[in-house]
């Protein structure tokens, strides 16, 4: 409403100059350029935005034509630089647009890939390796014997590499608990007291039908003993005289005298 109480100020003005100039028709002429020049500007002035700041020329009141041409120059500068705002904000949006674009792309090529890896380690996990059984190239009886042979020559790295081989390869073999027995011989022999006594122990429990069951309980006794565990070694010499029938004269009287040796009570 301002610029239209501006526009209508300024055609009184004008008019009243024609009236009072002998040259009326020049001043007519300018007068119709300037009236299509400030409809133009009006147009332009409507569509321009409310919080658009309004500059002091253009609530100055123009006072003749060259005022009039300069606040037309003020209005083209305050388009221009709306123009130029609007321009600068549109290339700053598309490069936000595109920088989101490459952004989204990169979190689903990457999401794809975990997806990918993700797939491929479960179907590895579902997918146990096998492990190739290699067929021994000698009997059962054969692998024990050289295992035995080693025992008894006093190799008893190699026998213990031997034995433990030998259980490995023929777990079904009736040789089995013997295998167990002169493999904790070995250990014995090198006063490795702990892994005796877990041997001797499964001599009697696991393989508790095997000729050598009373003999790995015996054994377990001795090994407590060297162990300082009394009690234990006791209660191991004294189930060998209680929990197995038909022993041997022998191996009876060798329990009979750690009992007594002992002083077990």
């Amino acid at each position: 409403m301002t610029y239209l109480k501006i526009l209508f100020l300024g055609l009184c003005l004008l008019s009243t100059v024609a009236v009072a100039d002998p040259k009326t028709e020049m001043m007519q002429d300018k007068l119709d350029r300037l009236e299509a020049e400030m409809a133009l500007i009006q147009r332009k002035i409507y569509q321009q935005p409310q919080n658009q700041p309004i500059t002091p020329q253009a609530l100055e009141t123009p006072k003749n034509i060259d005022d009039f041409y300069t606040q037309i120059d003020a209005q083209n500068q305050i388009i221009q630089d709306l123009t130029a705002q609007l321009e600068q904000t549109n290339h700053h949006l598309a490069d936000l647009t595109d920088k989101f674009n490459r952004m989204q792309q990169d979190v689903e090529f990457r999401f794809q890939n975990m997806n990918k890896f993700s797939e491929s380690e479960n179907l590895t996990q579902t997918q146990p390796e096998k492990k190739e059984v290699v067929k021994p190239e000698i009997t059962d009886k054969e692998a024990y014997d050289k295992a035995y042979a080693q025992l008894k020559d006093g190799k008893y790295p190699e026998a213990e590499q031997s034995f433990l081989a030998f259980m490995e390869n023929y777990p079904d073999s009736k040789l089995l608990g013997n295998a167990n027995y002169w493999l904790a011989e070995t250990y014995y022999a090198r006063s490795q007291w702990a892994e005796a006594s877990g041997l001797f122990a499964d001599g009697f429990t696991k393989f508790k039908d095997n000729t050598k069951a009373p003999d790995s309980m015996l054994k377990l006794g001795l090994t407590m003993s060297k162990m300082g565990k009394k009690q234990e070694a006791c209660t191991a010499l004294k189930g060998v005289l209680g929990e197995f029938k038909n022993l041997s004269d022998n191996l009876k009287k060798r329990a009979e005298q750690e009992i007594k040796d002992l002083k077990c009570p």
